[in-house]
């Protein structure tokens, strides 16, 4: 018998929920936009929620400070990543114990 829950929906925070990558989004800025249209965030698949299933609560992960892409020191400034973060893969939580799946 599993011990895990009802399946959970929750936003994208590698994508901040839009479904688009954060490199097309970042690029946005750049004035780029041409060259990253119609691209999808690699988490959700573009679609700016995911269905997760835990045996437990979801919190925060503090590596990534629940964004999902590492944040990195560099000359003395925090850069944030656009690739997903390897601890969390991009989901910017962690169960409190045990583990999470995503479900497609």
């Amino acid at each position: 018998m599993s011990n895990q829950s009802d399946p959970l929906l929750i936003g994208c925070r590698l994508c901040e929920g839009t479904g688009r990558s954060p490199h097309a989004m970042d690029m946005e800025t750049l004035a780029v936009k041409k060259w990253t249209q119609g691209v999808d965030c690699q988490v959700c698949k573009g679609r700016g929620m995911i269905r997760v299933q835990t045996s437990d609560d979801l919190v925060d992960h503090g590596g990534c400070q629940g964004t999902g892409r590492p944040w990195f020191h560099f000359a003395g400034d925090y850069i944030i990543s656009r690739v997903p973060c390897s601890a969390c893969k991009g989901l910017g939580v962690v169960p409190l114990s045990g583990s999470i799946q995503v479900l497609t």
